[in-house]
């Protein structure tokens, strides 16, 4: 597989599941970074499982979602998965991106939008304009959103 682009990679001590391409977001660091390859998801799966299609893809990667997509768009286009994605407004616009663009890039596709939240206990059905508006006016860190392909 041919690597498409090396990256520095911040650890956070303090939260193990909290590494990030970003050195603002880690809470807790201790200096320690890595250079590491990174790969497109489109380019994965056309050379190392071209027989295989992706049925869910889990996104937690701290501001980097729209890079993350942006190199998936075959795969998503042809595969059509549920993503299950947490949106971080502040990380978004950090990272040069917002909620707004992570949201058109699955209305693109013609994807529908829900919400999991604990308090209704389950997935709340929402539309992109309502999510838009909640994403924009909310105080909460992030919200983990559910993208499932229209049928």
């Amino acid at each position: 597989m041919t690597q498409t682009q090396k990256i520095t990679l911040y650890t956070d001590s303090a939260n193990p599941g909290g590494h990030s391409f970003f050195e603002w977001n880690v809470r807790q660091s201790e200096g320690t970074k890595e250079t590491v390859p990174i790969y497109a998801l489109d380019h994965f799966f056309q050379k190392e499982l071209p027989h295989k299609k992706l049925d869910v893809l889990k996104v937690d990667v701290q501001g980097f979602e729209m890079n993350l997509l942006n190199g998936a768009k075959e795969t998503i286009a042809n595969d059509k998965p549920s993503v299950l994605c947490e949106v971080t407004p502040e990380a978004l616009v950090r990272a040069g991106s917002s909620h707004g663009e992570l949201l058109k890039f699955f209305e693109d596709f013609n994807y529908r939008v829900g919400v999991i939240d604990s308090e209704a206990g389950g997935l709340v059905q929402t539309n992109f304009k309502d999510l838009a508006n909640t994403l924009t006016e909310t105080d909460a860190e992030y919200f983990d959103v559910l993208f499932t392909p229209a049928q």
